[in-house]
């Protein structure tokens, strides 16, 4: 292992020390002291000073393990407040149970051709384009630090293509209320089946005007809103993998999916109560 220059300056100084205390009480000691023991001294202290500096790299090495591995785990709590914070700040208002149709593993089938249809939808189009981009630049092939960058630039470019103006019918699983509005967490729904699209929770802030309308039907769970809906991949440098909890969704190696959504109307749809009804 090799020492840095301020470590060979440390053992320098050390050295320096030990034979000016050393010489001086060898000589008057013993006048008689040859040039081999002198070897043989200067020897057995290079051993001493090579075996320190190891121990001063091993050291070294150990502290700035422990130095990288604190700055990640303060990343990692600021990107769990990051994502906390964006879940509502208010209290926490009204929880719903949501119906059978939207509880387990049986989604409704997602459109062929219509990405904007619900988060799932679009989150599946972003991973094809990731795909096409790994495959056209052979992002594989680079090392680490290229394809973090790479995938930075993959990912502001998907933020300005991915967005389109469409129409959801959403059931409404949680509020939480805000100073500004109210934010509604619930699933995309098949107007059809009254079956979700897939797994996804979108969060979806109400502007003053909307939170008022949406307060006059409390007892409303499904509503029918047109917004402004864009993708919003990012860049994290420690995810290489989906890994157990996949929130935000996995894109793929460093990217991550978020799914930003700008209400526009919303209105009371009554659509799983009519297909609940005939069931």
């Amino acid at each position: 292992m090799r020492t840095t220059t301020a470590t060979r300056m440390r053992i320098a100084m050390v050295l320096g020390c030990v034979m000016g205390v050393l010489a001086p009480t060898a000589f008057g000691q013993n006048r008689s002291i040859t040039v081999n023991d002198l070897r043989r001294e200067n020897d057995s202290l290079r051993q001493q000073i090579d075996q320190l500096a190891a121990q001063l790299e091993k050291s070294t090495k150990s502290v700035e393990d422990l130095e990288k591995r604190v700055q990640q785990l303060t990343k990692e709590i600021e990107q769990l407040r990051h994502d906390v914070a964006e879940q509502g700040s208010g209290s926490p208002g009204k929880r719903y149970t949501p119906p059978a149709e939207s509880r387990g593993d049986q989604y409704a089938e997602i459109p062929d051709g219509m990405p904007y249809s619900s988060p799932d939808a679009l989150l599946a189009e972003v991973q094809q384009d990731y795909a096409r981009a790994n495959e056209e630049k052979h992002w594989e092939a680079m090392q680490p630090a290229r394809v973090r960058r790479a995938v930075a630039d993959w990912a502001r470019g998907a933020g300005r293509r991915f967005r389109s103006k469409t129409e959801w019918v959403v059931e409404v699983t949680e509020t939480r209320e805000l100073p500004s509005g109210i934010v509604l967490i619930g699933h995309v729904i098949d107007p059809d089946s009254g079956f979700a699209y897939g797994p996804s929770e979108i969060a979806a802030e109400l502007s003053t005007v909307l939170a008022r309308r949406y307060r006059e039907s409390p007892d409303t769970t499904v509503w029918r809103m047109v917004c402004n809906v864009s993708a919003a991949p990012r860049m994290n440098a420690e995810r290489e993998t989906q890994g157990f909890f996949d929130v935000p969704a996995f894109i793929g190696p460093y990217a991550e999916f978020v799914t930003e959504v700008r209400v526009l109307s919303l209105a009371p749809s009554m659509v799983l109560g009519e297909v609940n009804n005939e069931r």
